[in-house]
């Protein structure tokens, strides 16, 4: 049997931009009534560019309209390829960032920002070695 997606609708849910990428979708973890999406993706000036924020949002799952969003940016760093996972407790949005120390030095490392609300989110903890760029995780439960 093969698969089928079938495509209702489509509706633009970020603010015009240069660049965006590196969507990721969830079902918002905190929302009870299960009516809530969360989205997180990349925006920057292009796909190279150094100034990299990454982009929250909530979603209503029928009419997508935004309920909230939230801009996530490290100082003097680029933001790259977020992506969401949920601890039981927590929802974790993790992101690739490559620091610019000044021309000639870059330094790359995982950060990690922790939400109880899915609206508020804390300050980045990096983790990982240089270099080191974990593209997903998920808890097993």
């Amino acid at each position: 049997m093969k698969n089928s997606l079938m495509l209702f609708k489509i509706k633009r849910i970020s603010k015009p931009a240069a660049h965006c990428a590196f969507t990721y979708l969830i079902e918002n973890s905190f929302d009870k009534s299960r009516k809530n999406l969360m989205c997180c993706y990349r925006q920057a000036t292009d796909h190279v560019s150094t100034d990299g924020v990454v982009i929250v949002l909530t979603l209503d799952k029928t009419s997508f309209q935004v309920r909230n969003r939230v801009v996530i940016r490290e100082n003097n760093a680029d933001l790259r390829d977020p992506k969401f996972s949920y601890d039981g407790s927590r929802l974790m949005l993790t992101t690739y960032a490559k620091s610019f120390l000044d021309k000639r030095k870059v330094v790359t490392k995982m950060v990690t920002f922790f939400s109880t609300t899915g609206y508020s989110w804390s300050t980045g903890n990096s983790h990982g070695r240089s270099g080191w760029w974990l593209w997903n995780n998920t808890f097993i439960t």
